[in-house]
């Protein structure tokens, strides 16, 4: 029976009749759960991102009502979450929780590279995001190890499976100091600096004196810089007409010449 119909009752089938306005109330409209506009129903996801608890509006479908945006204590890492991505966890089902807080104890970082500030354990594991969220990353350029340029710094995930870092697909921002990517699940994530291989450049042949007579010494200098970011060894080879008449292994360090 629809809200404020009038419902009219007749008693033992006589005549006499009896005019019974009968109200329904409206449901009240939900605290909590309930309808979204589209029909589904949605309810709230709890959330602690950075130690800030919150809730996160999501349908039963797991598409996220409302853009949400979180950034670290530090102000160094801001997540977005847009309005309409899918959130699902491992199972494929909404999400009821995420969180992200720091990761006191992180996997070692790829052989020869950094792991550059903190290092963040989103949860749930396995929860995934489509399309892709976006994860914008600061740093400081002062606080770059040797060799590691701006320009290689990357945002990487924890594979727990492999057992390897694996790089996101990364936009370096080397004015504003920024990294961003599009992350489309959650693990461990962290900024990895890599430096540049050992790379060698050979300059200013010295060869005195120019001209000799047969069996005169002559003195032949070349100078051998390393450009790349980590400490390498190069081998100078002698040749005339051809013929090998000496070799020379060095050892630089990253950034250093040798004559």
């Amino acid at each position: 029976m629809a809200e404020g119909v009038t419902a009219i009752f007749v008693a033992g089938g006589g005549p006499t009749e009896k005019n019974l306005s009968v109200t329904i109330a409206a449901p009240a409209p939900p605290t909590g759960d309930g309808v979204g506009a589209g029909g589904a129903p949605y309810y709230y996801a709890e959330t602690t991102f950075f130690g800030i608890e919150g809730r996160l509006l999501i349908d039963s479908e797991g598409k996220i009502l409302k853009t949400i945006e979180a950034t670290s204590e530090d102000g160094n890492l801001t997540i977005t979450i847009p309005e309409d991505t899918i959130a699902l966890d491992k199972h494929g089902k909404p999400l009821s929780t995420l969180t992200t807080e720091v990761d006191p104890s992180p996997p070692d970082p790829p052989e020869g590279a950094n792991i550059i500030g903190l290092v963040y354990d989103f949860g749930p594991s396995g929860a995934t995001f489509a399309p892709p969220i976006t994860f914008t990353w600061s740093y400081d350029p002062d606080d770059l190890p040797e060799g590691v340029a701006e320009e290689d710094l990357v945002i990487a995930y924890y594979d727990e499976d492999a057992g390897e870092w694996v790089e996101c697909e990364c936009t370096v921002d080397t004015e504003t100091h920024t990294i961003t990517a599009s992350v489309s699940h959650f693990t461990i994530f962290a900024i990895i600096g890599v430096p540049k291989p050992a790379a060698f450049a050979l300059s200013s042949l010295v060869i005195s004196p120019a001209e000799v007579a047969p069996g005169e010494k002559v003195n032949i200098s070349v100078s051998l810089a390393n450009t790349g970011g980590l400490e390498g060894s190069y081998t100078v080879v002698l040749k005339i007409n051809g013929l090998k008449e000496a070799e020379q292994s060095i050892t630089i360090a990253a950034g250093a010449s040798k004559t």
